[in-house]
């Protein structure tokens, strides 16, 4: 199954109370948080409602495996989600995103980056 790796972007400063509830629901209470998620519908409803302050993008296993790593911890054993329950605090990226944090990806840090999230989540490790 796809996974979504999700990192919050924004912090919650004159945040919406549904957004802000969504995005504490998803584990995402604070800047730099990521989360990995299946690519379901339901996810995807919750990502569009959340979408002006993270990114997301299809991570890869390596990434992923690295993310645990860096985590000291291993993938679980729930064969539809292994990474449930975990939150990875990450760093903010080396060099910076690259861009706005106000304004899409590319131009921008916010919004889908698709495979392009793997370079954000490795300079974020």
């Amino acid at each position: 199954m796809q996974m979504l790796a999700i990192v919050r972007i924004r912090g919650s400063v004159s945040t919406r109370a549904e957004v802000e509830m969504a995005l504490v629901q998803m584990g995402l209470k604070e800047k730099h948080a990521c989360v990995i998620i299946p690519s379901t519908p339901a996810y995807r409803g919750m990502v569009q409602k959340i979408k002006d302050y993270v990114t997301w993008g299809d991570v890869s296993d390596t990434v992923a495996k690295k993310l645990l790593q860096a985590k000291k911890l291993e993938a679980g054993k729930d064969a539809t989600n292994p990474y449930k329950g975990i939150i990875f605090h990450l760093a903010p990226p080396k060099k910076g995103f690259r861009g706005s944090i106000k304004l899409t990806y590319p131009r921008g840090a916010l919004g889908p980056r698709g495979d392009k999230i793997n370079e954000l989540l490795e300079r974020m490790i």
